[in-house]
């Protein structure tokens, strides 16, 4: 387990590079003033969602990766409890008489796997939000941009400034 790159990727860089990534998006940025008043705000809008597809395909990746590693690691632990309860089940059932007691045995014997999953599966989870966040952003600048065509459109405009 701890040799094997199957189970492991970089939460911590994964969580760090995430976090900045959203932080740093640039539709936070945009200033309404400029919208209003329409000084370079298409420029600003397009290069800020062709960032925001950028980083949604970043964050894909890592969630790709974590999903991946989440699988492996999932499936590697109903294999090594099984593993486990039938070599070693007479053993077991000597020292704990209930089911229970067994399988928080067992339990307790994983538990750096459990943890270690745990974490993958909190990254899984930061990605996934952060990967929500930028659809729903999405559907805010689509819905920004057809209001300020509308609007220009009846003021005679051509161009979003």
């Amino acid at each position: 387990f701890t040799l094997d790159k199957a189970y492991h990727i970089d939460i911590d860089g994964f969580r760090s590079d995430a976090r900045m990534l959203h932080k740093m998006r640039p539709l936070r940025k945009l200033d309404g003033d400029n919208a209003i008043e329409g000084r370079g705000f298409a420029k600003k809008l397009v290069k800020a969602v062709a960032t925001e597809v950028a980083n949604r395909g970043s964050l894909t990746e890592m969630l790709t990766q974590a999903q991946s590693v989440r699988y492996r690691l999932r499936k590697h632990l109903e294999s090594l409890e099984e593993y486990l309860l039938v070599t070693y089940g007479i053993e077991i059932s000597a020292a704990h008489k209930t089911v229970k007691d067994r399988d928080a045995f067992i339990s307790t014997q994983l538990r750096t796997y459990f943890k270690h999953l745990d974490e993958v599966d909190n990254l899984v989870a930061e990605l996934e939000y952060y990967i929500t966040d930028i659809d729903k952003a999405g559907y805010s600048v689509r819905a920004m941009t057809d209001i300020f065509r509308a609007v220009f459109v009846t003021e005679g405009r051509t161009d979003l400034g």
